[in-house]
């Protein structure tokens, strides 16, 4: 079973990602890769903390599912 552990986090990237589609501009373009790595920044410390909080069990967990995007990340 596959499972993304921050699919709200996945949605909005998603939603800068269309709006850079749809667009196509540069500012369109800076606004996805500033929230893509403001988002990757989060979701590492969110992580740190959860390791610490619930260890091994979350280890786990993060083995078995995805950061953001099935396969990449």
């Amino acid at each position: 079973m596959l499972l993304i552990r921050n699919p709200i986090y996945t949605g909005i990237i998603c939603g800068f990602f269309a709006t850079f589609i749809i667009f196509g501009t540069l500012a369109s373009l800076l606004a996805f890769g500033i929230i893509l790595i403001l988002y990757i920044l989060k979701i590492n410390k969110e992580q740190k903390f959860l390791l610490l909080e619930f260890g091994d069990e979350f280890d786990q967990y993060m083995k078995r599912s995805w950061a953001l995007i099935p396969f990449l990340f």
